[in-house]
């Protein structure tokens, strides 16, 4: 599944961030507690705002997208597990 390309999202997207996505992404990842699991990741938006040393899992179904967060991921020196799969696929 292929809806929108990585770079061009994170584009498009900085707008919001900067004027309002920014205040609710640092309430959700305060609340978020030290074992995460994001379905619908994306490009790694939300994972700056995660606690330090959460376990994190990053869940999206495109392969892309996926990408986009594992790197963002490396340059916040963050480990996560990346996860390329629908959530209705997930082996839980």
């Amino acid at each position: 599944m292929e809806a929108v390309h990585p770079g061009l999202y994170d584009a498009v997207m900085w707008l919001p961030e900067r004027l309002a996505l920014r205040r609710w992404r640092a309430r959700l990842g305060a609340a978020a507690g030290l074992r995460v699991v994001e379905l619908g990741a994306g490009s790694g938006a939300q994972l700056p705002w995660y606690a330090p040393g959460a376990e994190v899992v990053l869940v999206e179904p495109d392969a892309a997208m996926a990408a986009r967060a594992a790197e963002r991921a490396r340059r916040h020196g963050r480990r996560v597990q990346v996860v390329v799969a629908p959530a209705e696929r997930l082996p839980l």
